[in-house]
């Protein structure tokens, strides 16, 4: 998936639904690597953790790029509803995998 995103020139909206995405995809491996480590299946927990990281990096990659684009022509792109919608998924997905790893390692020692 990361290659895919680093090697295909995109243009603004598809890389902001990307950044949307891919926030997505690291919200949801936080839940489900929750849900994992409360059954004590910590090894999955941890695989599950693993791949919302690299969705979390993906998306604060793409993140960086649009902010880095709009520092080379600040007229270019004006701050749009769809930018602050995928900024908004970006942070939820970061507090999400935080507090994620968090909880797996107060499961690992209430379970054990």
């Amino acid at each position: 998936m990361a290659e895919n995103v680093e090697n295909k020139e995109m243009d603004f909206e598809e890389t902001v639904m990307t950044l949307v995405s891919t926030s997505g995809s690291a919200h949801a491996c936080s839940i489900e690597a929750i849900r994992k480590a409360r059954t004590g299946d910590f090894k999955a927990a941890d695989e599950i953790i693993a791949e919302g990281q690299q969705a979390l990096q993906i998306a604060h990659d793409l993140h960086f790029r649009i902010m880095k684009n709009s520092m080379k022509d600040p007229g270019a792109k004006e701050l749009s509803l769809l930018l602050t919608h995928a900024q908004d998924h970006l942070m939820n997905a970061q507090t999400s995998s935080d507090l994620a790893k968090e909880i797996i390692e107060i499961c690992k020692i209430v379970i054990k």
